[in-house]
């Protein structure tokens, strides 16, 4: 069954957005002061953020489309259950994005007052931990997928095994480094990578 053109370019308007987006959030580290002088000083740090919010929903549509395609294959329940995975995956990054947007934003606007200092430095590591967990669910959500690709039979199999494996990495980077770790980016980098390849097979097959 050949789902709706619209899902493989809602997919892949939302990596796209998402990953553009990615490239321009800067790295926050050090103490609290000097994380929130880094974001009064980012330009478009709002609409960066919104971006990325806007994405995620774009993105679950286009699981959805690839779920579509698969309906009459034997790869059809893997890949509903990855769309659900990607669902919490999905929620749970959000979480991280939007207290970034709303009072990440609100804070820096008072980078030296003490008191935004303490309270951002007592509810940033909430995002974090947020989104190491939504790694390791978006990490189980594509080798899932993966192997219903490949139980599917209908996309190539190198995009089978590029999902398992992405699926894989973000696992062992959410189970193996902390959530203050760079390395997290990175796997969520091969994530936002893989499902651009996803949503051009679609487009193409």
């Amino acid at each position: 069954m050949r789902p709706p053109r619209w899902s493989a370019l809602s997919l892949l308007a939302g990596a796209l957005a998402f990953g553009v987006a990615g490239l321009f959030h800067p790295f926050l580290a050090g103490d609290a002061a000097t994380q929130l002088a880094r974001i009064a000083q980012t330009p478009h740090w709002r609409l960066m953020h919104w971006t990325l919010l806007f994405a995620f929903p774009l993105m679950q549509a286009g699981m959805l489309g690839l779920v579509a395609r698969h309906l009459d294959t034997p790869g059809a329940s893997l890949l509903r259950t990855a769309a659900m995975l990607a669902t919490l995956g999905f929620g749970i990054w959000a979480l991280n994005v939007l207290l970034m947007a709303g009072t990440g934003w609100t804070l820096a606007q008072t980078p030296a007052d003490l008191s935004a200092q303490v309270l951002y430095a007592g509810i940033h590591p909430f995002g974090l931990a947020a989104e190491r967990l939504a790694t390791f669910a978006m990490g189980v959500a594509l080798m899932v997928a993966g192997r219903g690709i490949r139980a599917g039979a209908r996309f190539p199999r190198w995009l089978a095994d590029a999902g398992t494996a992405t699926g894989l990495i973000n696992v062992a980077v959410a189970v193996l480094f902390p959530e203050t770790s760079q390395v997290m980016y990175v796997g969520q980098g091969i994530i936002i990578a893989w499902l651009a390849a996803v949503a051009a097979v679609m487009l193409l097959l």
